[in-house]
């Protein structure tokens, strides 16, 4: 604001006639009004679900999408652009049927950066060939407060005749090697540390380890770390799922 020479009082800063001065936003302000969108997602919290039984050290703040809900919104929209760009596409059917989609799930150790410990898990479709190195063809499905071997993370359900069942798989593979090939400490890891430490985990938590796909997500990074500038620790993966579509 500043005072006019000719009237009294004050009037309004002008970037040029007739255009005034964008006035600022309070953060709460916009953060209440981007919470009233409806963007037809259904986030959901974490914690109800995967930390339930844990120990209060062992919770994780984190929010996630169901996967085929969003898989199929996912397969709606390449769908379109496929057809929208027609032989300018990039869509690759891979030697399937029409619209046979291939996708692939990987987990980020440090998506906010190697100090922030959080895990991100992310979805791509092989189908769209060399954009798949794009952090636009990568897409948050969760997150969480907690590295990416905490046990809300690899948790899967299994029985005890598995874990057996695990364990005999994982001798006759050591012994084969052993007979037929050499020992390295990768064979000796698969033949007695996984059957051993799958033990320990389903006498403790009721629940199998589930081995991870490793991807890098290096450009994703930098997108998800500007979604959270301004969020707190606890609310941050609410406020980036909504954004990241």
């Amino acid at each position: 604001m500043t005072n006019s020479s000719r009237a009294k009082g004050k009037c309004s800063i002008k970037i040029m006639p007739s255009v005034s001065w964008p006035k600022l936003v309070p953060y709460d302000k916009l953060i209440s009004y981007i919470k009233k969108i409806d963007f037809n997602e259904n986030i959901i919290d974490m914690a109800p679900e995967f930390c339930l039984g844990l120990l209060n050290g062992e919770e994780a703040n984190g929010t996630y999408r169901e996967l085929e809900e969003f898989g199929l919104k996912l397969a709606e929209m390449f769908i379109v652009i496929d057809q929208a760009l027609g032989s300018k596409s990039f869509f690759n059917h891979l030697g399937s049927d029409k619209y046979h989609f291939r996708l692939a799930i990987g987990a980020d150790g440090a998506p906010f950066g190697k100090d922030d410990e959080a895990t991100a898990w992310l979805i791509s479709c092989l189908n769209v060939a060399s954009h798949i190195a794009s952090p636009n063809q990568n897409f948050l499905i969760a997150g969480a407060n907690c590295s990416e071997t905490h046990v809300c993370m690899q948790r899967v359900e299994i029985r005890e005749s598995e874990v057996a069942k695990l364990k005999i798989a994982c001798q006759n593979f050591f012994n084969a090697n052993s007979l037929l090939l050499r020992v390295s400490p990768t064979v000796w890891t698969i033949g007695y540390a996984i059957p051993y430490h799958g033990q320990i985990l389903y006498e403790k938590y009721g629940l199998g380890l589930g081995l991870n796909s490793m991807q890098g997500r290096e450009a994703k990074r930098v997108k998800l770390s500007q979604y959270a500038r301004h969020s707190t620790h606890s609310t941050r993966w609410r406020l980036v799922l909504r954004h990241d579509l």
